[in-house]
């Protein structure tokens, strides 16, 4: 039970860890926002990419799901993004612009990229994250029907 209760704190102290710090880079660069919905939400993703995709950011994913069997890590990791794309498409919102929801962004950009970054990635690089942002932020453009 101490082995145990002993990979649930560690598996808790990655997803903080890691949250924190993909969190800390994407306040650092709010001073750096460009302004638009395409251009943050890509800049966002890209760093989140990096983060995810470089070996560090592989290992903790690995680390924090084998030590998860309730899976309240992937929560915790979940919601540091949710959190990070919350801010993205508020000021989005503030400025006028259309934006998608939250989930829409998880499932079309972070969940693809979560999935190739640990199942196929080779060739992987972070224009893929810009399609992806595209695909959500493309429709949008343009609109002025708030649909």
């Amino acid at each position: 039970m101490l082995a145990a209760a002993g990979v649930q704190a560690e598996g808790d102290w990655l997803a903080v860890a890691v949250g924190e710090r993909v969190g800390e880079q994407f306040t650092d660069q709010q001073g750096h926002v460009i302004g638009d919905l395409a251009s943050d939400l890509t800049a966002w993703a890209e760093q989140f990419f990096d983060e995810m995709a470089s070996p560090a950011g592989r290992a903790y994913i690995r680390d924090a799901l084998l030590g998860d069997p309730d899976g309240s890590n992937a929560g915790r990791c979940s919601a540091y993004a949710a959190e990070q794309i919350d801010v993205i498409l508020t000021r989005a919102a503030e400025r006028g612009e259309d934006a998608p929801d939250t989930e829409t962004v998880i499932d079309h950009v972070v969940a693809p990229l979560m999935y190739r970054i640990l199942f196929r990635p080779d060739g992987l690089d972070a224009s893929y994250a810009h399609q992806l942002v595209a695909t959500v932020v493309t429709p949008l453009i343009g609109r002025t029907d708030g649909s």
